[in-house]
């Protein structure tokens, strides 16, 4: 079963456990965060508090949500890397 979300391009239940969460499920992230966090930064080094990214107004809140995608995607890239680690000593 294969379902999406707004901050994810796809995500994929384990068909074997039907785990939802870190053991069970694989996602490919949208990156698109890292976009809206560089713009600000670039904005902000040349004096404006929000900038027009893609046509949309990114200012401090919405850096705000993609910096806590940005540090939940680096979560989930760590517990997959920790878990394929624990698999590969497994075989």
């Amino acid at each position: 079963m294969t379902t999406t979300a707004p901050h994810l391009v796809q995500m994929s239940w384990d068909p074997i456990t039907r785990i939802v969460g870190s053991l069970g499920i694989h996602a490919t992230i949208d990156f698109s965060a890292r976009r809206v966090v560089d713009a600000f930064a670039e904005g902000i080094a040349r004096g404006t508090a929000s900038v027009n990214l893609d046509g949309k107004m990114v200012d401090i809140p919405v850096v705000k949500r993609a910096e806590v995608i940005l540090a939940r995607a680096r979560v989930v890239a760590e517990t997959e890397r920790r878990k394929a680690d624990a698999l590969a000593r497994l075989r």
